[in-house]
């Protein structure tokens, strides 16, 4: 099978820029405009909800009729250079726990089709999340976590991608700019405002995500150098699962089921997976010399486990270039419910296609690890 180089002889800044400058041209597109620094429109200062601080904030520019509602949760005894988790969600910050005082967020398109996101307003679905994000524990830690909903800066939807925050800032991109770039600025977006705040490191903030959004913290990190660290869970195929391998979810199923997550220009590609310029493995190695870590489900055949453990072995050469020690590329595929932890890391949980508990352990150990050792 023909490996897509990741080593060509160019020092790794000049490399790294190579490669980022062909996954923004033949997969996710260019972004089109800055990173800004969000205002505050709204803040309540944090409530105690559990022994933890959690706190809603409502961020903004003047020019813009858009509004991001973040939400932080952080431990009651500690606000100061907290390490933060900073992830996207599904479908509202309410659904991310029980708390009954968690706002719902207001419609950001007008045009919304009935039914369509239909749990943003929904008390039936607060907390649904909630076993995904175990604050408390994340939190007792030592550890903030942070997070918006997704469709704030851009809906999940074929038609209405634009409508949001990220179309507003940058508009008339809607065709070079899609769904994976706009939540990766996004978490950059976050990052930046929370870098402002004297509760949280600037220094030792890890972009996370699961599925569709852990293919947003892979690009959000491998752009973003501010990112310390990603935590890239269950995101298989224009993720981390190395697509010459053809298993799981293709190129065709996600293009055809997803067509504003990615270029237009990618259908071209449908069923020639090995003919596509560049591959997975390559984007991981964007990250180098910072830490990825990459999680898989054993039963999640959809996003290829293999293929995701391939793509992160393949990945060595750029930490060997950059004086680290990562899994070595001729490592074998781990057992279920083992993990390889180096310069980069991995690990197999067992079960489907999931964020559990377990694999929130393994991140904070990890990050508590890698923090330590910087130190």
């Amino acid at each position: 099978m023909d490996i897509p180089p990741i080593d060509n002889g160019t020092a790794w800044p000049e490399r790294r820029q190579q490669l980022l400058n062909l996954f923004s041209e033949h997969l996710y597109g260019h972004t089109p405009c800055d990173i800004p620094l969000l205002q505050i429109i709204d803040d309540d200062h944090g409530r105690l909800v559990d022994d933890v601080l959690c706190r809603q904030i409502t961020l903004g520019l003047p020019t813009i009729n858009k509004y991001i509602y973040l939400i932080v949760w952080s431990p009651k005894d500690h606000n100061n250079n907290l390490p933060t988790f900073i992830g996207l969600n599904f479908h509202g910050n309410h659904c991310l726990q029980s708390d009954p005082n968690i706002l719902f967020a207001p419609s950001s398109s007008p045009d919304e089709p009935p039914g369509w996101m239909a749990c943003r307003w929904d008390e039936d679905k607060r907390g649904a999340q909630e076993r995904r994000w175990p604050i408390k524990e994340i939190c007792a830690a030592g550890f903030a976590v942070a997070s918006v909903y997704c469709a704030d800066f851009a809906p999940d939807h074929k038609t209405l991608f634009d409508s949001g925050f990220a179309g507003a800032y940058a508009p008339g991109h809607a065709e070079d700019w899609r769904c994976i770039s706009r939540w990766a600025w996004g978490l950059s977006c976050i990052r930046k405002f929370l870098s402002t705040q004297s509760s949280f490191d600037a220094e030792r903030m890890i972009a996370i995500g699961h599925s569709r959004l852990g293919k947003t913290s892979l690009w959000a990190g491998a752009q973003d150098e501010n990112f310390a660290m990603s935590c890239v869970n269950n995101s298989g195929c224009n993720g981390a699962a190395y697509a010459r391998r053809c298993q799981g979810e293709r190129y065709r199923d996600i293009g055809t089921h997803f067509p504003h997550w990615f270029l237009p220009s990618f259908s071209q590609y449908f069923d020639r997976e090995s003919e596509f310029p560049i591959d997975q493995h390559q984007l991981i190695a964007c990250l180098a010399p910072r830490p990825c870590y990459v999680a898989s489900g054993s039963e999640d055949h959809g996003a290829d486990p293999e293929g995701e453990f391939t793509s992160l072995r393949l990945s060595a050469p750029a930490w060997t270039m950059c004086g680290k020690t990562p899994i070595p590329i001729d490592s074998s595929f781990p057992e279920i419910n083992t993990h390889l932890h180096a310069d980069n890391a991995y690990h197999l949980r067992a079960g489907p296609h999931d964020i559990v508990g377990w694999d929130w352990q393994l991140y904070i150990q990890y990050a508590q690890a890698h923090f330590t050792k910087q130190q």
